[in-house]
């Protein structure tokens, strides 16, 4: 964004900064990763992760993880 530009925003929006989720999908697309910080695959669902969300709808666990990710997912995915 130009400075001319800057300036034709309020003072308090000029200081948002772009948000994380595209950021990481930046990052993602430069690394040919897996995009976990939104919700666009583009490969169908395993059943064995389609049974895990339907375990979970079924116990009442319908909460977005915390920033950083749920422990348990991390610590699965990990190389």
């Amino acid at each position: 964004m130009t400075q001319i530009q800057r300036q034709k925003i309020s003072a308090k929006a000029s200081q948002f900064t772009e948000s994380v989720i595209r950021e990481m999908t930046r990052v993602a697309l430069q690394y040919d990763a897996v995009n976990l910080a939104q919700g666009f695959p583009d490969f169908p669902c395993p059943s064995e992760l389609k049974q895990a969300a339907y375990q979970a709808i079924e116990a009442d666990i319908n909460q977005y993880a915390i920033t950083w990710g749920d422990k348990a997912f991390r610590e699965a995915i990990v190389c």
